[in-house]
C-alpha cells in the first residue's frame, strides 16, 4: 500500500506548467516502472478526482485538486499568520515578497507581486526552488539535520562548497541571493523558527539588482524582523535569528 501511494505521489510530481499532460508510456519511463503499472496508477488518480483523462491515454491533473488547495490554503495556520506580513511588507518597500516551506525540497507556498513597475515576477504558488541558488531555498537547506543535508547534496559537484555556504546562513540567521538564480534579481530571506520543528519556513523579499545595492541592509533587517515575529506568533518561539553586520 505504502510502496502505491508513493508511487502515486511521484506521479502527481511530474506535473507542471512546462508538462502538463501526461501518459503510461512517459511515466513508465520517468519511474522506471512497468507500463502496465504506470496506467494503473493514473487510472485510479482519474478515478479519484485527481487526475482527468483528456485525450486518448493522455491525463491532466483534476480539479479535485482545486478544492484541496482551498481547504489548505482556509486552514494553513502558516498561511493565516504570513498574509498580514507579507501585505505590509509589500505596501512598505513595494518589492516581491515569498514564503517557501520544505517538502523534500524548497516550495514556494505564498507570493505577493511587488507593486513597483520593475518589481521582480513572483515564483508560481507551489513551484519547486533551488535549495543552493535562491535566499528562500538556502535558508530551508540550511535548518535541515545535517545527514538530510549530505543526502541531498551527494550528487552536487560543489558540495563541500555549498555546504560551508549553508553553515554561514544558519550562524548569521538569514541567506542573501546575489543575481545567483536569475540575472538582476537579489533577493534576502529568513527561517521562521519553531522550538519543536525548528525551521519550518522562510520567508523572503526579491529586489532588482539596482535598488538592492542601494537597499540591502534596509532589506534585511525587515525581512529578518518580520520573520522573529511570526516565530513568536506562531505559539512556540524557538531561537530568533541572529542578526549581523553584512
Amino acid at each position: 500500500m505504502l510502496s502505491t501511494l508513493g508511487r502515486a505521489a511521484r506521479v502527481l510530481d511530474l506535473y507542471s506548467v512546462d508538462a502538463p499532460e501526461w501518459g503510461a508510456t512517459a511515466v513508465a519511463q520517468e519511474l522506471q516502472i512497468a507500463k502496465s503499472q504506470a496506467h494503473e496508477l493514473l487510472v485510479s488518480l482519474c478515478v479519484g478526482g485527481l487526475l482527468q483523462r483528456v485525450g486518448s491515454g493522455r491525463y491532466r491533473l483534476g480539479w479535485r485538486i482545486v478544492a484541496l488547495n482551498a481547504v489548505l490554503v482556509e486552514t494553513s495556520d502558516l498561511l493565516r499568520l504570513v498574509a498580514p506580513e507579507l501585505r505590509a511588507l509589500v505596501g512598505r518597500y513595494g518589492e516581491t515578497v515569498h514564503v517557501a516551506v520544505w517538502d523534500g525540497r524548497p516550495v514556494c507556498v505564498d507570493a505577493r507581486s511587488g507593486r513597483l513597475s520593475t518589481s521582480i515576477p513572483p515564483f508560481t504558488v507551489g513551484a519547486d526552488l533551488p535549495a543552493h541558488s535562491t535566499a528562500l531555498g538556502k535558508v530551508l537547506l540550511a535548518g535541515r539535520p545535517r545527514e538530510e543535508i549530505t543526502r541531498f547534496l551527494s550528487e552536487s559537484p560543489d558540495a563541500e562548497d555549498i555546504r560551508a555556504g549553508l553553515g554561514h546562513v544558519a550562524a548569521q540567521g538569514f541567506a542573501y541571493e546575489e543575481q545567483e538564480y536569475r540575472a538582476g534579481t537579489c533577493s534576502v530571506a529568513a527561517p521562521i523558527v519553531n522550538r519543536d520543528a525548528g525551521v519550518f519556513a522562510s520567508i523572503g523579499m526579491s529586489v532588482p539588482v539596482d535598488r538592492w545595492r542601494r537597499g540591502r541592509v534596509g532589506y534585511r533587517s525587515a525581512v529578518v524582523a518580520v520573520a522573529s515575529h511570526l516565530a513568536r506568533c506562531s505559539g512556540q518561539l524557538g531561537p530568533a535569528p541572529k542578526l549581523v553586520s553584512a
